[in-house]
């Protein structure tokens, strides 16, 4: 009773138009609802069950209170319906204690409310099937398989003996010819960077990999739904996200012959991410709408460009391989999955604008197939996400090798001065940066968390003052799109479909070797529990090239404090919020690619997210700058570890003068100096080593405008070149680039 009066309710705050699907080739609203009374279910695939109900489960937010994480649409009615577990109608009023806000995918998380299993709700893109062998719904969360029954709104899990790797933005389909569900694509942890084609038995409950090669297989892609033919017994997929460009190509899978094979259509429509596509049982096509990818214009502006190729409507003729525009103004939302309603002919879309929409809403497409016009087809050219490495250079002169040089001799002591590059490079969000004193370049990486989280690496050239890229930035699928927001699901990835680590924040997390000239880079906030890696970067080649694992694991804040030494690269952690076994000082071996643990397995001084080590090449030691004390009682202290003497242990150091009341991670070593700087928010503090560690007071202050030192700044210094670099940070948009020589004051 109390669920058919809240359907009611819900019916009656429903704004509907053209229930019937309106006149061939329209786009009509079909149902519409405010989010506090309807969870809009963002980036959830809706399936149609048996019945004319149409099934969409995800979280409905914390302001939709009378509504629940499954829920269904009666075609016939019109009305929103919550699908709780039967007998549990109360939950809908008195809720039982456990998590509603939907967050964009981990692991998958259960919980246990009244004895009975539910699953938090995530965005599951499209990792959903109805299995009609089974009468059940099948759902990849994470690393988790699960069924829903949607007559009684129960819920179970099932160990199957083989699994796909943990993926995120995959697709599922029903192979109604083998009794299999297909899974395809995504982004996943696995040894290929490709998850390529799963099968799921629905008579066993068990996974097992397609026996088909990888290079025969569609390329890697992620939010490319799967829809069936069952005209010609295929599985249909166009498009999808490559992570650093959009796809326009269209594939089939043929059930019969469990084989994959790329269709040569007539055209290509134009690239896009997570297309909305569905087979018209009736007429024997497909049709495709779907999102746009974002364009940009640049590093300090970007626009939604969808143009007139977003609003249209597409079908495919599999059998003839032919694509062909239709009429009907595809609805304008990014976030949308469509099913085919046979019982009405037409076609029903779920749309959401975002993850904050205030509007659920249904659209209905009554099919028609004659041609509308050519369409935009594919450019012929890649449709990147971001700015691609000829970016920096094209319709420039050539770049002056000795530019760098002059700018630095001109430059008066102890000021900051302010370099202009023609192309910038992007704020790396938390990010970090360190220097190749080979090739005097400051390369810088890291983002994520509320801004660009790219794996491209930027180079800035202290010798020609300008920014470079070696490879199209890789980033993360729709939602995300790189900007803003929780980006706990693209780690679980690991790595792109290119073998190149995502990241969040990034911190410290890497170092020069100048004895093999290559860059570690010591992945931190892996969602992938149970294993770090580093990944080796070759500055002269602008890219990773190899990977392989660590004994540590970075964390959300800690994520090691790496720093380069003619030793090798060393990385030291101590226990923080990172989820390590193993913390203390290590030593890597880059021939060997081995980590080794100097400290036993302990961290014997106190480390934080804010501290630092650096290098003092006068007497071959790193210097370790951190604290003693923990809140108001922390005092600011330096600990060493003494590479000449054989150092086991770290020893501490006392101090003399006046240091800063904190260290904050932006320190470094001026062995022309013999100065230890370390960069507050007041400005310069020097630390003179041979006057035993005496501190004294800020000497140059920060760049004019620049208001603090946050986590997104970057303190460097070059002997080579004997230059200070300062990247002031910030949360979004173009680095700004300060250069300064410094000079101590007069005794």
């Amino acid at each position: 009773m109390r669920t058919a009066l809240l359907a009611a309710a819900l019916s009656a705050a429903v704004c509907a138009t053209g229930a019937a699907g309106g006149e061939p080739g329209e786009w009509t609203k079909l149902f519409e609802a405010p989010t506090e009374q309807v969870g809009p279910r963002a980036f959830c695939k809706p399936l149609l069950l048996p019945g004319g109900r149409l099934l969409v489960w995800g979280g409905p937010g914390k302001a939709a209170a009378r509504d629940w994480n499954a829920g269904f649409l009666d075609l016939a009615a019109g009305e929103w319906k919550p699908l709780v577990p039967r007998g549990k109608e109360d939950w809908l009023k008195a809720r039982p204690k456990m998590t509603y806000w939907m967050r964009w995918g981990t692991g998958g998380k259960l919980e246990t409310a009244d004895g009975l299993l539910q699953p938090v709700p995530v965005q599951h893109f499209n990792q959903a099937a109805y299995v009609p062998t089974l009468k059940k719904v099948l759902y990849v969360i994470g690393d988790k398989s699960l069924l829903l029954d949607p007559e009684t709104g129960l819920w179970e899990e099932f160990k199957p003996k083989a699994r796909p790797p943990l993926v995120l933005w995959s697709a599922l389909e029903y192979d109604p010819v083998n009794d299999e569900v297909v899974l395809f694509g995504g982004g996943a942890c696995c040894a290929e960077n490709h998850p390529g084609t799963w099968l799921f038995s629905a008579k066993d409950l068990d996974w097992r990999k397609l026996d088909q090669p990888l290079a025969e297989q569609p390329p890697a892609r992620c939010n490319a739904p799967l829809a069936y033919d069952s005209k010609n017994r295929l599985i249909a997929v166009f498009g999808g996200d490559a992570q650093d460009r959009y796809l326009s190509d269209t594939w089939v899978y043929d059930c019969a012959k469990r084989r994959w094979r790329e269709l040569k259509t007539n055209v290509r429509p134009f690239p896009r991410s997570a297309p909305a596509l569905c087979f018209l049982g009736k007429h024997g096509v497909f049709m495709m709408g779907g999102a746009i990818p974002t364009v940009s214009l640049g590093p300090t502006s970007w626009v939604r460009s969808r143009g007139s190729f977003g609003e249209e409507t597409w079908i495919l003729d599999a059998a003839a391989a032919t694509w062909t525009r239709v009429a009907g103004k595809f609805p304008a939302a990014d976030w949308t999955g469509a099913v085919y309603d046979a019982e009405r002919d037409r076609v029903v879309l779920h749309r959401v604008d975002g993850q904050w929409a205030k509007q659920v809403q249904f659209h209905a497409w009554k099919p028609s197939l004659a041609a509308a016009g050519e369409g935009t087809p594919d450019p012929g050219k890649l449709v990147g996400k971001y700015l691609p490495p000829e970016w920096y250079t094209q319709g420039l002169e050539p770049f002056d090798e000795s530019a760098g040089e002059k700018f630095i001799k001109g430059l008066k002591p102890n000021e900051w001065a302010a370099v202009n590059p023609l192309r910038d490079g992007m704020i790396r969000t938390w990010g970090s940066a360190a220097i190749d004193t080979d090739r005097h370049e400051v390369l810088y990486w890291g983002g994520g968390h509320c801004g660009y989280c790219g794996t491209d690496v930027s180079h800035f050239s202290l010798k020609t003052l300008h920014w470079t890229i070696g490879f199209p930035p890789e980033l993360p699928p729709a939602p995300y799109s790189g900007f803003y927001g929780d980006e706990s699901s693209f780690l679980i990835a690991c790595r792109s479909f290119r073998g190149r680590p995502w990241v969040q924040h990034g911190r410290v997390s890497y170092a020069y070797d100048p004895a093999a000239k290559l860059f570690a880079f010591t992945q931190s906030i892996s969602e992938v529990p149970t294993r770090g890696w580093t990944y080796v970067y070759d500055p002269a080649k602008k890219d990773f090239v190899d990977v392989f694992e660590q004994p540590f694991i970075g964390g959300w804040a800690v994520s090691g404090l790496a720093v380069s030494t003619p030793h090798g690269v060393f990385d030291y952690l101590s226990p923080g919020d990172h989820p390590t076994k193993e913390v203390g000082l290590f030593q890597l071996d880059m021939k060997a690619r081995k980590w080794t643990n100097l400290t036993g397995g302990k961290a014997t001084a106190p480390s934080c997210e804010r501290d630092r080590v650096v290098y003092d090449s006068k007497r071959d030691r790193l210097v370790l700058l951190s604290r003693d004390g923990g809140g108001k009682d922390a005092n600011p202290a330096m600990y060493a570890w003494d590479f000449k003497g054989g150092a086991k242990d770290w020893t501490k150091l006392e101090m003399t003068g006046e240091p800063p009341a904190g260290f904050y991670r932006e320190c470094v070593y001026v062995a022309k100096h013999d100065r230890i700087l370390s960069l507050r928010g007041d400005g310069l503090y020097a630390c003179d080593l041979a006057a035993g560690n005496r501190w004294t007071k800020p000497g140059p202050g920060l760049p004019p405008g620049i208001k603090g030192v946050g986590p997104s700044t970057f303190l460097g210094y070059d002997p080579g070149m004997d230059v200070l670099v300062l990247f002031p940070g910030g949360n979004i948009g173009p680095v700004g680039v300060w250069l300064m020589r410094y000079e101590p004051a007069p005794k």
